[in-house]
């Protein structure tokens, strides 16, 4: 099964850390919230916030979810 979980927002995407230990990230809150997204449990293939749906309602159809208790975010976040 595969599942995704998409956000807008801005992010960090470059390697992190030192000299001798370092490594490539993507970083930031709209990162954290796709990944959060992607391993719901209630994720039925793909989930998107409610950025992704307004930016994409003219040529795409989206199914209300109850909404997720994110880390992070003081509120509850809509899914779609």
């Amino acid at each position: 099964n595969c599942h995704i979980g998409a956000t807008i927002g801005r992010a960090y995407c470059g390697v992190v850390g030192g000299e001798r230990r370092h490594e490539f990230a993507v970083l930031g809150p709209s990162v954290n919230l796709a990944a959060r997204l992607m391993s719901s449990k209630n994720n039925p293939g793909i989930l998107v916030d409610d950025a992704v749906r307004m930016m994409a309602s003219k040529r795409f159809d989206f199914v209300s979810h109850p909404p997720v208790k994110a880390k992070g975010y003081p509120e509850l976040v809509p899914i779609f």
